[in-house]
């Protein structure tokens, strides 16, 4: 009986001992460093194709980022060389977000002249520009007259010039929008333009930077385009 029972423990340590060992030599041990196992359950995204560009016939890998003109302006077009001049000697530069700025300058710069605000527009105007506009505002003071004004919309803004003369970046940006404007006089009668009707407006400015000064800020330098 006894004997029955220790040949039966004694098997079973064996049968034990050789599991623990197939699995020690399957498994073995882990130190702490093993690669995670993958996770099948998310794909893995491919490598994205890289883009080729055609040169005297045959296809030649590309940069991965796009001119920086592209989108923007006609390629071999003066203001497409006048960007990509720009974009080489300030690596800062980003087209979009010189659209974006210049926008945002626009309407503000609009807005500030028909309330005469001086102190808003002087720095984003050139010495020369706003001296222009400061003379306006003072004549319109003299006369008694205000502007009333409202900015509807910007329909467009397209760069159409770009270059790079020494260390001044200039760019060229048609504007197209949409306002309401009306100039009254002293006794408040209306004596251009329209309190309710909205007219389109297009302007062409030029925004000027010095590429080595640590302003990172555009200034206006020149408009051509309506009166509000």
């Amino acid at each position: 009986m006894n004997l029955g029972i220790d040949t039966f423990t004694l098997v079973l340590l064996i049968a034990a001992a050789i599991v623990f060992w197939l699995l020690r030599s399957v498994l073995g041990r882990r130190s702490g460093f093993e690669k995670p196992a993958p996770d099948f359950t998310t794909p893995v995204p491919e490598a994205p194709a890289r883009k080729s560009a055609q040169l005297d016939g045959e296809s030649t890998p590309a940069l991965a980022n796009e001119p920086v003109w592209k989108g923007h302006v006609a390629e071999n077009t003066p203001a497409a060389k006048g960007l990509e001049a720009i974009a080489k000697t300030s690596r800062s530069f980003d087209v979009q977000s010189f659209l974006a700025g210049a926008k945002a300058a626009y309407e503000l710069i609009l807005e500030a002249f028909a309330k005469g605000d001086k102190q808003a527009l002087k720095p984003l105007l050139s010495r020369d520009v706003f001296a222009g506009f400061a003379d306006v505002i003072d004549q319109r003071g003299g006369r008694g007259e205000s502007v009333e004004f409202q900015f509807v919309g910007l329909k467009s803004a397209a760069i159409t010039s770009a270059g790079l003369e020494a260390n001044r970046a200039m760019i060229g940006v048609k504007f197209v929008s949409e306002v309401i404007s009306a100039t009254r006089d002293g006794a408040g009668k209306i004596i251009e333009g329209h309190d309710k009707s909205v007219r389109e407006l297009t302007d062409e400015w030029v925004f000027e930077k010095d590429v080595r000064a640590r302003d990172p800020n555009w200034r206006l330098v020149s408009t051509d385009g309506n009166d509000i």
